[in-house]
């Protein structure tokens, strides 16, 4: 997935900022099977489609988006370690939380008595839910009196047992600050 977004922190304390974020992702997205309960499931990406029924010969054989779009919305709090240099490392942690946008679903069907193909299609509609903990560790430097730039990775684990999808990521972000 790709995505681009908004960010600002302001430093609380000493070395610490809290911070804030909101990005637009856009991805897509392929699987070969489905629960029982995905279309009853509350967190599930299918939730909200109706699963078409091409009738009791067809098996589904996968089902796709080519472009699934969502807003992230983050919270976190951040540590820069006080070094003495150009580019100083930090760590934090924060919370995440996702709204997908409604997005075109694909359906392939396969008949098992002729291997005949259909494809059948379905909609979304808008979900938001929280996502999980993220647990940061990057670098930030200086480029003039009022810009910096940044990197660093992330993992994103689910709040709970209760596993979504989109919600386990591991990932890199950069990021150009204004400072004012």
């Amino acid at each position: 997935m790709l995505g681009a977004g908004i960010a600002a922190d302001v430093e609380i304390v000493r070395n610490v900022r809290l911070g804030f974020e909101a990005q637009y992702w856009q991805g897509k997205l392929k699987a070969d099977e489905l629960r029982e309960d995905d279309e009853e499931d509350d967190h599930n990406v299918l939730r909200g489609i109706k699963i078409p029924d091409p009738g009791s010969d067809y098996k589904l054989k996968y089902w796709e988006t080519y472009r699934l779009p969502a807003l992230t919305y983050v919270i976190q709090l951040r540590y820069q370690l006080p070094l003495r240099s150009a580019w100083s490392p930090w760590f934090g942690v924060g919370a995440q939380a996702a709204t997908t946008l409604p997005f075109e679903i694909e359906f392939d069907f396969e008949n098992e008595k002729n291997n005949l193909e259909i494809t059948l299609a379905g909609q979304s509609t808008a979900m938001t839910h929280w996502q999980g903990m993220l647990f940061m560790l990057g670098i930030e430097g200086q480029l003039g009196p009022h810009f910096s730039l940044g990197a660093g990775g992330y993992l994103l684990t689910p709040f709970g047992e209760e596993r979504r999808i989109l919600d386990k990521q591991v990932g890199l972000k950069t990021h150009l600050f204004y400072n004012f």
